[in-house]
């Protein structure tokens, strides 16, 4: 056993030493828990309002583009004025005159010429040209020639089938044959009214016609009921 003077402790000393060294450490600072962090709240940017409409003209919003539409088909051309066509079936009526002037005329000559290197059919032309002054009688001939030959140099000597049309046009300078009209009752009668020939064209092309060429002429125009290869390749 050891003395029991040796673990005697001044306990007014112990106190003092005890708050000495308790004065001497600086006071922890206390840290303050960290809060959880707050979500900010969703912002949503307000959705700017579209322009009002204009009024609809008649055109598509779509972003597609609009589908186009074909146009309608456009009615045949009517011919210039003086040049009937005999694809268009425009009528001709003849004169009222006597018959026999029918066989007089001043045929002038053939004088065509191309308006360049490239003219469409002009070597038919030049062919068919000389043929009417033996398809037509002499009167009507002289008129379709000099309708020819009027388009001699320009573009319009170019024109396809332009024989047909010059000899149609002059069809109308023909005298009226009063025989015509019971020729022309068999050959409407089998065309009917809905052709491109009309009853006056059908007068005026017999009353036209070279007396040789009538039987041919009226079957061609029965067939056919049209004009367009009777007044040129009889």
């Amino acid at each position: 056993m050891y003395p029991s003077r040796m673990f005697s402790i001044d306990r007014e000393r112990f106190l003092v030493l005890t708050a000495a060294l308790a004065a001497s450490v600086p006071a922890c600072a206390t840290t303050p828990a960290t809060a959880p962090p707050v979500a900010e709240p969703l912002v949503i940017p307000p959705i700017a309002s579209a322009p009002p409409r204009a009024a609809s003209t008649g055109a598509s919003a779509s972003a597609m583009p609009p589908r186009e539409v074909p146009p309608p088909d456009e009615p045949p051309q009517a011919p210039t004025a003086g040049s009937p066509d005999p694809y268009a079936g425009t009528p001709v009526h003849a004169q009222a005159c006597p018959v026999a002037e029918n066989a007089i005329g001043q045929i002038p000559a053939c004088a065509l010429k191309a308006p360049g290197p490239t003219c469409e059919s002009f070597s038919d032309t030049k062919t068919e040209c000389p043929t009417l002054t033996r398809l037509l009688k002499p009167r009507v001939a002289a008129a379709a020639i000099a309708c020819l030959n009027g388009r001699s140099g320009t573009q319009a000597i170019c024109e396809f089938n332009v024989s047909s049309i010059c000899a149609y046009e002059a069809l109308g300078s023909a005298c009226l044959d009063p025989s015509a009209a019971a020729a022309c009752t068999k050959v409407m009668a089998r065309c009917g009214t809905g052709t491109k020939m009309s009853r006056s064209s059908c007068e005026a092309g017999v009353s036209a016609i070279a007396d040789g060429k009538r039987a041919r002429f009226l079957s061609c125009i029965s067939e056919s009921c049209a004009f367009e290869s009777c007044l040129t390749y009889l």
